[in-house]
């Protein structure tokens, strides 16, 4: 975890007996958001068979209003939470 979150770092997060964890509960495992996070804009990067990352968007304000689904985190995902600008 990166960014915004209480507790950046690498984080170990238990996996329920569902048999997956979501972005947004595994944020929430490790503590939640810090300051001004920019939930629309949250993303994983996520490595393919190449080892190639690639950047998935997840917007957190749409899972929260359960709009869409939370996405299963994978193993040796990054999840990245950018701070929100404000415009004056």
């Amino acid at each position: 975890m990166t960014g915004h979150v209480s507790r950046p770092g690498q984080h170990r997060v238990p996996i329920p007996e569902s048999g997956s964890l979501g972005v947004y509960e595994a944020i929430l495992v490790a503590g939640g958001f810090s300051s001004f996070p920019d939930l629309p804009k949250v993303h994983l990067l996520r490595r393919d068979a190449e080892g190639k990352r690639h950047k998935i968007p997840v917007n957190i304000q749409k899972i929260q209003s359960g709009q869409i689904p939370d996405p299963p985190i994978g193993d040796g995902d990054v999840v990245v939470v950018p701070e929100k600008i404000f415009g004056f």
